[in-house]
């Protein structure tokens, strides 16, 4: 005896069940079948008993117990079964077993390209779709699996292709919706994006990743305002701290530092809270209390950071607020661990010197300030003017002079050079104080 078992894509249905992708019929063949096939009838026994159970532990055990000759359905439906139980490496076999099988056994390709696909193993996702996904008939979720594989490989034209065939078959379908912002805004189309975004979000206002791609498409095409929006409108929608995060970073980074820090605070807090460290964060944090003139809160974040965590921007971000609160000993402290590394940027080195030059320490400074002289790139011309300063300060005059004609040598055109060798060939003159070197720029992890 035999039977007669039905099977179409399991991409659309729900994954809590095995095998709604197959239907067993034992008489006539089924009206809406994608595909007919004669199976012994126990392979169809089988399968009919797991369509019985709603538990995937038993669902398994009953494709487990199956002893008959190997048949690619039964692996197909094992793949599903492990799939459902997290057991992904066994599920994986269990398609490539299917497949083996029956090479024309499409749901199994297509199970397999749906875990390539959550692997970003995207070569082999288009291979195994390229084989088995018809576009002119394939469903929703199989086109739009297709069209992300596209996107992975970066093949717009391809995505392109998939994203209007979508489109023309299934014009209501918010999934192929979504796929069409993101074709768009990929090929860099992102008026077009942002107006298929929005066309969708009319239809499926709640949707946060509607939100999302709005926002990546308004950014794209250089409108903040509206990038800023729906941001916004995405954390509204979703609450998640993912988004509160990209709100607050966009904030910051579009002259807001006021807004940020209110989304800043509150995600800090709960890193804090939680007692899980996020340095990012809390740089991030730090440097939009700094902006918005709240140094305390600034400081208080920084030194919150790890240690192993304070990058070279950190610390010289942690310098200048330093600074900005009066406290030298804590801008050198920050400092300290670079010059203690070895630090080449004469920028940095002559900051580090008027600093130490500051807080009194004139031969750190000095010292500090010939290492930059020495050291290769832009900003040796500062760490000379800096030098010869300190030097006519402490009445050591034929220093400077050699100092300030060593800079005219190296660049005759400057000016400041030029003027303070002139005033100490007069005698008894000293050259105005140059005063501190300002904080060379520095990133703090945006």
């Amino acid at each position: 005896m035999s039977a007669r078992i039905v099977y179409g894509s399991v991409s659309g249905l729900s994954r809590l069940m095995v095998l709604v992708v197959v239907f067993v019929v034992l008489a006539a063949p089924p009206a809406h079948a994608s595909e007919a096939r004669t199976v012994p009838e126990e392979v169809a026994r089988v399968l009919r008993a797991v369509q019985a159970s709603t538990n995937p532990a038993e669902q398994w055990a009953i494709l487990a117990a199956y002893q008959g000759k190997p048949h690619a359905l039964v692996a197909l439906a094992r793949g599903h079964a492990q799939s459902i139980l997290g057991h992904e490496p066994e599920a994986t076999q269990e398609y490539r077993d299917a497949l083996r099988l029956d090479p024309s056994l499409h749901e199994a390709a297509l199970a397999l390209a749906r875990q390539s696909a959550a692997h970003e193993a995207w070569a082999e996702a288009i291979q195994l779709l390229a084989a088995h996904c018809d576009p002119a008939t394939a469903d929703a979720p199989a086109l739009m699996l297709y069209a992300q594989a596209a996107l992975g490989m970066n093949d717009l034209r391809l995505a392109t292709v998939l994203d209007q065939q979508a489109l023309a078959r299934f014009p209501a379908d918010q999934g192929v919706r979504r796929l069409d912002v993101a074709v768009l805004t990929r090929s860099g189309r992102s008026a077009e994006a942002a107006v298929a975004a929005r066309g969708a979000l009319a239809h499926d206002p709640q949707n946060a990743d509607l939100w999302r791609q709005l926002a990546w498409a308004e950014q794209d095409r250089g409108d903040q305002q509206a990038a800023l929006a729906a941001l916004e409108a995405a954390w509204l929608v979703s609450q998640e701290p993912f988004d509160r995060r990209r709100l607050a970073d966009a904030q910051l980074g579009s002259g807001q530092p006021q807004a940020a820090l209110v989304n800043f605070r509150v995600l800090a807090t709960a890193s804090l809270d939680a007692k899980s460290i996020d340095p990012p964060l809390l740089l991030a944090a730090a440097r939009a209390a700094a902006e918005a003139g709240d140094t305390p809160q600034a400081l208080a974040w920084l030194d919150r950071v790890p240690e192993e965590s304070r990058t070279r921007h950190a610390r010289l971000f942690a310098a200048r607020i330093a600074l900005r609160a009066g406290d030298t000993a804590a801008a050198a402290n920050a400092l300290e661990p670079l010059l203690a590394a070895g630090e080449l940027d004469p920028g940095v080195l002559v900051w580090a010197g008027a600093i130490a030059d500051k807080s009194g320490a004139w031969e750190r400074a000095e010292a500090l300030y010939r290492q930059a002289v020495a050291a290769a790139g832009q900003g040796t011309g500062a760490a000379r003017l800096h030098l010869a300063d300190l030097l006519v300060r402490h009445d050591r005059l034929d220093e400077a002079r050699v100092v300030l004609r060593e800079e005219l040598s190296a660049d005759p055109a400057d000016t400041q050079a030029r003027s303070m060798l002139e005033v100490l060939s007069v005698g008894g003159l000293r050259p105005p104080n140059i005063g501190l070197r300002p904080a060379p720029q520095e990133e703090t992890g945006r």
